[in-house]
């Protein structure tokens, strides 16, 4: 994202992006919504197959852009503490799934 592949920005920070599944492209994929800051921050905060719903709704993109409003304004001491108590989860990408 930082170079540049956003997807959709839905506005206030909230950004679409599309994950192909193994073997199926983009089409059968997933949906990520997630919070982002060139440089700076970026939160995952909803994800979805497509073959589960086709979108999600107005109402719900607006909560989400209040929450991606929430987490950009975070400093690095609130972020710590949201880590810490489980609010937020760190993902790295070497990390394998369970």
């Amino acid at each position: 994202m930082n170079e540049g592949l956003t997807g959709p920005n839905l506005g206030s920070g909230l950004f679409k992006k599309r994950i192909a599944m193994p073997g199926q492209g983009k089409r059968g994929g997933w949906r990520v919504l997630l919070g982002f800051q060139k440089g700076k921050k970026a939160f995952f905060l909803y994800l979805f197959a497509k073959s589960s719903r086709e979108n999600i709704t107005d109402h719900e993109i607006r909560a989400l852009k209040h929450l991606t409003k929430y987490y950009l304004e975070m400093n690095p001491d609130e972020i710590r503490a949201a880590l810490d108590c489980g609010e937020l989860r760190e993902v790295t990408c070497d990390e394998q799934a369970n």
